[in-house]
């Protein structure tokens, strides 16, 4: 993986909306700490796994006045680096996620290689300097880009937003749950009028639009971004709203152009609402490109002997006709090991996947059953071939012929199994 190329196209997402200089600055930092990484092994010379810690230090400081400057809107100008530390601590500036890398650098590498002049660094140590300081750096351009698209957005949507809730004069008498809706609705047309590109904005840039356009329409709705609701599991959505005593988790998937997949983050949303103790959730496909209509579906689900409800909001897609797409339904399989490890963990997590498994060993033995023909033909095609004495293994041609009418049998059985099932119990 080359963690500077991914910083470098992160870069270039900021370039519209703020200077870059310091960032690129400290690109250039690490760029530095490699060469002395590459250098002390080539010349056997371990002076230079200090001179790897030194450039890392100045980039991890680079990324903190440039993290100051765009999350607090204020000038790091006459700021020594304790000062803005302890500003970007004591204000809780950094997200979880950010905090958690900036307190590891700050106390393997940048504190000790401060306070002891007499320590020297291995090659572990600068190789894990490097990968600490270029996550680090990743992740909290991240935050940075979200916080840029979420202040652009709102200052946008300011200016308009009589109008755009002049378009929508049933939102005040819906319940929660459709505010959203009409909310997601509204911003996909937005996006679609207003963004280039839909297919290459990346989810933190759509989090923090989609931020600052709910923040500019309804200033009553509060949002907790990847809020923790099992540090067991680890569970973190990507939004949580809330309105008075109402709370909807929301996810947001990219949907691939000319399709979807909704099975995992709809089990996804499963799980955070079972753990959570949440009844509404909300899964968001933004549109990737312009001029599409927006779909909106609702399902209903028991867990544990309550009711929970799913809005699956996404573009329609002609190929599709607007219906969602599965693994199975584009004939993409697992192995059958594969499939079962899958289905036995999502049962793990409740009774209320272990339908899902029953559905799976159903689909397994009808496939396995279909496939019986299939094979017998391929055999006794390989024993004619030795007879004539020709070479033993089939070609592609023939392998293609031999199994083509097996996919329109096995979208068969996948209907029957999984659409007509889902429309029974929908």
């Amino acid at each position: 993986m080359d963690l500077l190329k991914i910083i470098r196209q992160k870069s270039k997402a900021l370039e519209k909306d703020i200077s870059i200089d310091g960032i690129r600055a400290v690109i250039k930092h690490i760029e530095a700490a490699e060469q002395h990484l590459y250098r002390a092994m080539e010349e056997r010379d371990v002076d230079y796994f200090n001179d790897v810690i030194y450039r890392t230090n100045q980039a991890f400081e680079g990324m903190l006045k440039e993290a100051y400057c765009s999350l607090t809107g204020r000038e790091s100008v006459g700021l020594s680096p304790h000062q803005i530390e302890q500003y970007l601590l004591e204000e809780t500036v950094f997200s979880e996620r950010v905090l958690n890398l900036f307190t590891n650098y700050r106390k393997k590498w940048r504190n000790p290689s401060t306070h002891d002049h007499k320590l020297f660094f291995n090659e572990q140590e600068a190789f894990l300097a490097i990968v600490s300081i270029s996550a680090f750096t990743s992740i909290l351009m991240d935050q940075i880009i979200e916080n840029v698209n979420f202040h652009r957005e709102q200052g946008e949507i300011e200016k308009r937003r009589e109008a755009i809730k002049g378009r929508v004069p049933s939102y005040d008498i819906v319940k929660f749950d459709e505010q959203i809706v009409l909310l997601l609705k509204e911003f996909s047309d937005e996006i679609m009028l207003r963004q280039t590109n839909l297919a290459e904005i990346r989810e933190v840039e759509i989090i923090g639009l989609l931020g600052g356009f709910i923040t500019s329409i309804d200033p009553q709705i509060e949002i907790n971004r990847e809020p923790l609701i099992s540090r067991e599991h680890q569970l973190r959505p990507d939004l949580i709203l809330v309105k008075g005593k109402e709370e909807v988790v929301i996810e947001i998937r990219r949907a691939r152009k000319g399709f979807y997949f909704r099975d995992k983050p709809l089990n996804q949303m499963l799980l955070f609402l079972s753990i959570g103790n949440f009844n509404n959730g909300v899964l968001y496909f933004p549109p990737y490109e312009k001029n599409q209509e927006i779909e909106v579906r609702r399902e209903k689900f028991e867990l544990s002997g309550r009711e929970v409800n799913i809005i699956i909001i996404s573009p329609i897609n002609p190929k599709t006709q607007g219906k969602e797409v599965s693994m199975i339904d584009l004939g993409l399989f697992f192995t059958e090991d594969e499939m079962k490890k899958l289905f036995e963990m999502w049962a793990s997590e409740g009774r209320e996947f272990a339908e899902k498994k029953t559905r799976f060993d159903e689909y397994m033995r009808r496939i396995t059953e279909a496939k019986i023909p299939f094979i017998k033909k391929q055999k006794d095609l390989l024993e004619e071939k030795k007879k004539e004495n020709k070479k033993l293994d089939l070609t592609d041609e023939e392998r293609i012929e031999i199994w083509r009418s097996f996919r329109e049998i096995l979208r068969k059985i996948t209907e029957e199994i999984y659409t007509n099932q889902e429309k029974d119990t929908g």
